[in-house]
């Protein structure tokens, strides 16, 4: 199974009268369901050296990440999931491609209890906390979780000239996580500059143990192989965001996976969103919309500029009617027919 990535918001600094008033952060701060995040990736900078600097009081610029892909990640109720009675406590779920993954979140942590990939459901033996409440700067915390996964695996092989028979393959994954709050300031991202932010430095080690299971004269569990994989990652959290302002993936100083949140609650003008695929016109508007693209929409979402949903509406003939939108600014998510993010894009109402 990958490794599970979650993108929340939980940290925060305070600063007022030129002193420090550090924030503590509480379960509130994490993902809630119905909660949706899109995150635009820099596959440009990918093995660019980049030393990430530490400290209090830091200035972090990130105006220079590109938007060459999106992604969204949303949560939803357990109990409208296909495998809701495999995790009977779990509080939150998280759809991937293949399926999803189970969270458990408390006043005093948040965890991940287990995955569900295409007919296989996987409870954890052991959760792994991703975070534990409340949390401020120089926070530090470490937990290690244990998934087993055992596939029936027909198959023969040779042992010092004898056939054995194998009926099953067991991967045991032990996840070790390592994290520390390293540094507050402030960040700039393509979107905006956020004041009072929260680096937060983490590192996983994965150890996955394979075992084959034989049967017949010897019938034992036989491991056949070790493996670890290290995942280091540097996050910027700000309060109410509730995902990564700024994730890099990092191997020494070299970067291997960078994204940014696109955060609809800032005054985005459409060509810092970058690289949508969909034209929207007349822009100003005041009664109708259209849309260009290869691909038809197929419905948007259309959110005010604090953030908050205003319509869900269905698209037919490339166009849809503006009338009930009072005049000003509106960031508009367009989806195409497989219910994929096609572009986001600026609306100003003018009347």
């Amino acid at each position: 199974m990958k490794k599970i990535c979650l993108f929340f918001g939980l940290f925060s600094m305070l600063l007022t009268s030129g002193a420090i008033a550090q924030i503590t952060l509480y379960a509130s701060d994490a993902p809630q369901v119905d909660d949706e995040f899109i995150n635009a990736n820099d596959t440009t900078n990918i093995d660019t050296v980049l030393p990430i600097l530490t400290g209090t009081n830091m200035t972090w610029d990130f105006s220079w990440i590109r938007n060459d892909s999106q992604d969204t990640t949303n949560y939803v109720d357990p109990a409208t999931t296909p495998n809701a009675t495999t995790f009977p406590t779990a509080t939150l779920a998280q759809p991937g491609q293949q399926g999803y993954t189970y969270f458990f979140s408390d006043q005093d942590h948040l965890e991940v209890i287990g995955g569900q990939m295409d007919t296989m459901a996987v409870l954890f033996e052991d959760p792994l906390t991703y975070f534990i409440f409340p949390l401020s700067y120089d926070s530090i915390f470490s937990d290690t979780g244990v998934m087993n996964i055992t596939i029936a695996y027909d198959t023969t092989i040779d042992i010092g000239g004898q056939t054995v028979s194998i009926d099953s393959v067991r991967i045991r994954r032990t996840m070790i996580l390592n994290d520390t709050v390293t540094g507050w300031g402030s960040v700039t991202t393509p979107v905006t500059t956020y004041d009072d932010v929260l680096q937060l430095k983490s590192n996983e080690v994965d150890v996955d143990s394979i075992s084959i299971h034989t049967t017949g004269f010897i019938s034992i569990w036989m491991p056949i192989q070790n493996m670890s994989t290290t995942i280091n990652k540097w996050e910027w959290f700000t309060k109410y965001k509730k995902t990564a302002l700024v994730s890099l993936e990092v191997s020494g100083d070299t970067l291997k996976k960078i994204s940014y949140f696109l955060d609809p609650s800032a005054n985005i003008e459409t060509e810092s969103i970058g690289n949508s695929s969909i034209i929207v016109f007349p822009n100003p508007a005041t009664t109708q919309i259209n849309f260009s693209s290869k691909t038809p929409v197929s419905y948007v979402e259309i959110f005010d500029m604090k953030g908050n949903l205003i319509q869900k509406v269905s698209i037919k003939n490339q166009s849809m009617s503006v009338e009930n939108l009072p005049s000003g600014n509106y960031l508009i998510k367009s989806f195409d027919k497989n219910y994929k993010l096609a572009g986001i894009n600026k609306l100003t109402i003018l009347r």
